[in-house]
């Protein structure tokens, strides 16, 4: 009991340090959710569509030399309700 004063000091520095990390845990979360939506509203985008052409106008079964399969692209609206990811666990034990 001779130090507890400095125990409680480190105690309280630890608790902060804790809540530090779960506030980065979140951060990192929502910036995985704002990547993939970013992400498929690029691939959605008009600069990307001239590059490749149109997709239904691509032959489903090429003839030639160096013939292949072209599969079509399927579009699918991705939201943030698709994917379930159940929050990462905090290191501290901390929770809100």
């Amino acid at each position: 009991w001779e130090d507890h004063h400095e125990l409680a000091n480190a105690l309280r520095i630890l608790r902060n340090l804790g809540r530090g990390l779960d506030d980065t845990l979140k951060i990192l979360e929502e910036l995985k959710k704002s990547h993939r939506r970013n992400s498929v509203l690029h691939s959605q985008s008009s600069i990307l569509k001239s590059h490749i052409g149109d997709v239904k106008s691509s032959p489903k079964k090429p003839t030639g030399k160096d013939s292949r399969f072209i599969n079509p692209l399927m579009y699918h609206d991705y939201s943030d309700s698709d994917y379930d990811d159940p929050p990462s666990p905090s290191p501290s034990g901390y929770s809100y």
